[in-house]
């Protein structure tokens, strides 16, 4: 009997795409182990890691850690409207908008940057897709904003090799 393996079906697809393997992959996207594969062995009863029992202690398991931006937002409005005050929820809202133009800046300069057939991102590739992709006046606040960041981060940078040397 061969094993022919399985097929899968992608959304927004109608391609198939056949897997060697017998079993289809897990929601997370491994394969379990088949029976006397080459997982690890158990441990003898009384041996345990550090890091499992104080996941125990400490409950479920940590996720990856997020950016928090509330710190910035905070600041950002102290230095706008000394007495001004925001909702925990008007916090994430703020975060969340941060976060989904962060990720559309990084992707339309990472588009910038296979255009000019360039694999390394720079202030360049930034500035440019932040022209691109914000309206005119909150664009050339971005500029001003963005420049004076690049000049502080070079100086500092020169300061610090000047120490060195």
């Amino acid at each position: 009997m061969e094993d022919k393996g399985y097929y899968l079906r992608t959304e927004g697809s109608n391609r198939e795409v056949e897997h060697k393997k017998g079993m289809p992959p897990t929601k997370g996207g491994k394969r379990p182990l088949p029976l006397g594969g080459k997982g690890k062995g158990k441990r003898p009863p009384g041996q345990t890691t550090k890091s499992s029992s104080s996941r125990k202690k400490s409950g479920a398991r940590r996720g990856k850690k997020q950016q928090r931006w509330d710190l910035y937002i905070h600041r950002t409005l102290r230095q706008v409207y000394k007495r001004g005050t925001l909702s925990k929820a008007a916090v994430r809202v703020l975060s969340s908008f941060i976060e989904d133009m962060y990720g559309k800046i990084q992707a339309e300069a990472v588009h910038v940057a296979c255009i000019n057939n360039v694999k390394t991102l720079t202030a360049r590739e930034i500035q440019t897709s932040a022209r691109l992709l914000l309206p005119p006046e909150l664009a050339k606040h971005a500029m001003s904003e963005g420049t004076k960041a690049v000049a502080k981060y070079n100086a500092s940078r020169e300061e610090a090799y000047s120490k060195v040397l």
